[in-house]
């Protein structure tokens, strides 16, 4: 007998995402997964909007689909929404995903994504490769890139015309517990947030 003891899951969070204030209606912004391990009718899933903004975003019931119901006219604002997924069962299993949503200026170069993740070993040798950031200009106009903000030992390097971010000095790399190293970069008037995980250190072989 089929059982349904299995809770949805979100699958890659957090949620965060960029929109431009040129954006028409119905634009998707981003979208959210959830899986259920049940089978059958109790492993199928929906989405709701249940908190944040429902006049302004819309949920896809059976995608996950964020999109917008009318164009968003205040750049450098954030909206917090919370989506929730059911499965099928009577009375439904749920879970809850809190999605962070950006509105950025339609004149102005946008990153790809409003955040980024990697995980660099704690014995990474300078100019190891840590992450890639990518942005793109509406004006067709060469981009620049820098961190801003979160490298203060200066660990961190930047190719400001390409968005490859590397190790600059590995002797003083992670000296602590090995926690996150948030890392903050910006091009022009748009930033993204870069997290980046500390792993063991590899073993030479």
């Amino acid at each position: 007998m089929d059982v349904n003891d299995n809770e949805l899951v979100f699958l890659n969070q957090p949620f965060h995402a960029l929109v431009s204030t040129v954006s028409p209606r119905s634009h998707v912004v981003t979208e959210v997964q959830a899986v259920d391990a049940d089978s059958g009718e109790f492993g199928s899933v929906r989405y709701e909007l249940v908190r944040g903004s429902g006049e302004l975003f819309a949920v896809n019931k059976k995608t996950g689909e964020i999109s917008l119901k009318q164009t968003l006219m205040a750049a450098d604002k954030t909206y917090s929404l919370t989506v929730a997924a059911y499965d099928g069962g009577k009375p439904p299993l749920s879970s809850q995903a809190h999605v962070l949503i950006r509105v950025v200026s339609s004149e102005g170069p946008m990153f790809t994504a409003a955040r980024y993740e990697a995980a660099v070993p704690e014995n990474a040798a300078k100019g190891t490769p840590v992450v890639r950031v990518e942005a793109a200009s509406p004006s067709g106009e060469p981009i620049m890139y820098t961190i801003v903000a979160g490298n203060t030992e200066v660990l961190f390097g930047l190719d400001y015309s390409t968005g490859g971010g590397t190790m600059s000095d590995s002797s003083k790399a992670f000296s602590g517990s090995g926690s996150p190293c948030p890392e903050h970069t910006s091009i022009s008037d748009d930033t993204c947030h870069v997290d980046l995980r500390v792993t063991p250190p590899l073993k030479s072989h």
